[in-house]
């Protein structure tokens, strides 16, 4: 009996270590509150801040691994988050429903009251509190005011425009283009109202940014043995950014004078002076 009893104290002993040694896993990870909200600036002349859906993109800093993604059709969500926990976040304005910032940005995506925008960071959120982000264009604009002389002509263009953009730096990018070498008008309306210019009452075009340098305003005007076309290289394109051609002189046949100025995209005033 005295044995048994001895057993069984050693047998209490070392359960009760195992008990000690067991790690507690019911309690869950602290949340706060955080209130997201996206805002651009208005433009000078037009209201092309509109932000009609937002997606938000939430990572675990450390691992990389996705912590959650929220899609909603206004311009600020509420969103729980791991409290002390260091997260990568992705903002993406006007997208389609099922974009990824892993993938790229469509320029047909946009449309001229609904412009893709976004902005990228890393936070930690130690209580409820709201965060205010100012998202940015995906777009280029290149403005044209005025052209010397006038007379004869026909319509002005961009050729060679990148046709997507990824949202994030370090995304794939595929290096597609549209209208290369100024062939191809057979856009969506909106690219078609962008890339081509009858009338040229606002001489203003939209593109997506161009790191390369291929993109070209291409000007045609009226001549007795034709059509004369003027080719004006653009700097390397970035997003949110006005590249203004204030004067466009045609000194001769194929020959033309002009300079670029750039601007922060909000800044700009694109009244245009072609007669």
């Amino acid at each position: 009996t005295i044995k048994l009893l001895g057993m069984r104290r050693i047998c209490f002993l070392m359960l009760m270590v195992c008990i000690g040694c067991t790690v507690d896993k019911s309690s869950p990870e602290e949340v706060v509150m955080v209130d997201f909200r996206a805002s651009v600036t208005k433009s000078a002349v037009r209201d092309d801040s509109q932000i009609n859906t937002v997606d938000l993109f939430l990572y675990r800093e450390q691992t990389g691994a996705l912590e959650s993604h929220q899609r909603v059709e206004s311009a600020s969500l509420s969103v729980a988050v791991p409290k002390g926990i260091a997260l990568s976040w992705v903002l993406i304005c006007n997208a389609p429903e099922g974009c990824s910032p892993e993938q790229e940005s469509r320029m047909e995506d946009n449309s001229s009251n609904s412009l893709v925008m976004l902005d990228h960071g890393t936070d930690t959120f130690s209580h409820s509190s709201q965060k205010s982000i100012k998202v940015s264009r995906v777009m280029s604009k290149v403005v044209l005011e005025k052209i010397t002389p006038s007379e004869g002509f026909l319509r002005a263009y961009l050729s060679d425009v990148a046709a997507t953009c990824p949202y994030l730096p370090e995304a794939a990018y595929s290096g597609s283009r549209y209208n290369v070498g100024g062939v191809d008008m057979s856009l969506n309306p909106f690219l078609q109202q962008c890339l081509v210019c009858h009338e040229c009452r606002n001489a203003e075009f939209f593109c997506y940014p161009d790191p390369e340098g291929r993109t070209t305003l291409v000007v045609e005007i009226e001549a007795p043995y034709g059509v004369d076309s003027y080719r004006v290289p653009l700097p390397p394109l970035e997003s949110n950014t006005t590249y203004i051609i204030k004067e466009l002189v045609m000194e001769s046949r194929g020959q033309v004078h002009f300079s670029v100025s750039v601007n922060p995209w909000e800044e700009v005033d694109s009244s245009c002076n072609l007669q």
